[in-house]
């Protein structure tokens, strides 16, 4: 009785090691203004949770394969943390790449999760992602998601391999993209504004462009972000309606993977 109380409780810590990871890395589960005591009980909850209702999990084995597991379930739980993060930054990169064209890179906001600060367009942009996620049901599918994780990859047999680290990289540039694309608008319409700063600049000498054209361009970017915001929804709901599939396809391009 002793044992099976012991490798329950093993079960139990690896489960919980894998869920905290993901409480304190992931944007929304791992929000900076949640405090950590409340991030505790909700990765034990859950795991606890995961553990009733999949009698494998209850295997944790001795402490040695205790021991041993924990390091995979680290790697599982970072994992989980950057496939929910890309999109994140995704739309914070978008917004940072408007801040600094519209000369806005020095008003920044201080952010508590984060030493250095954060652009303001990048933090609407932010939180228009955080919206999109909430409506389209995104904390579920990615806590379904963590629940298949352990099927995927059951404690204790995790290893990154070459595929894997391909299938990062090839998000992480996906997520790129589509920070440039969240831009594009907006970047384009400076760009336009340049150009006919430009042609202005040339028939009218004594007209300073740089000084002139900062209001101008202030006021055309914060137009066009404002018109393009719904087009931004759709493309933040496009990339979280994905989101438990870009998940299990980060998890199962593990060697270790249960097919």
């Amino acid at each position: 009785m002793t044992g099976e109380l012991l490798s329950i409780i093993g079960g139990l810590m690896l489960a919980m090691t894998r869920m905290g990871t993901v409480f304190a890395l992931s944007p929304y589960f791992g929000a900076p203004f949640l405090p950590g005591l409340v991030r505790v009980f909700c990765a034990a909850g859950l795991s606890l949770l995961f553990v009733i209702s999949e009698p494998a999990l209850r295997d944790g084995g001795d402490w040695d394969r205790l021991l041993a597991g924990l390091p995979g379930e680290l790697a599982v739980g970072a994992l989980l943390s950057l496939g929910l993060s890309v999109a994140f930054w995704a739309a914070q990169m978008g917004g940072a790449l408007i801040d600094y064209q519209l000369g806005f890179g020095l008003g920044g906001l201080a952010d508590p999760g984060d030493p250095s600060s954060t652009p303001l367009l990048g933090r609407l942009y932010y939180y228009v992602a955080l919206a999109i996620f909430l409506a389209v049901g995104g904390d579920r599918a990615f806590l379904a998601a963590a629940w298949a994780s352990f099927r995927l990859l059951p404690p204790g047999s995790v290893l990154v391999g070459e595929r894997t680290l391909a299938v990062m990289v090839s998000q992480a540039a996906g997520a790129f993209a589509l920070g440039v694309q969240l831009a594009a608008p907006v970047l384009a319409a400076i760009f336009l504004t340049d150009i006919l700063l430009g042609m202005v600049s040339r028939a009218l000498p004594q007209l300073n462009p740089f000084f002139e054209g900062l209001p101008l361009k202030s006021a055309i970017g914060i137009m066009v972000v404002i018109g393009s915001l719904p087009a931004v929804g759709l493309a933040m709901r496009a990339t979280f309606t994905g989101l438990t599939t870009s998940l299990v396809e980060l998890l199962t391009s593990s060697p270790a993977a249960v097919p």
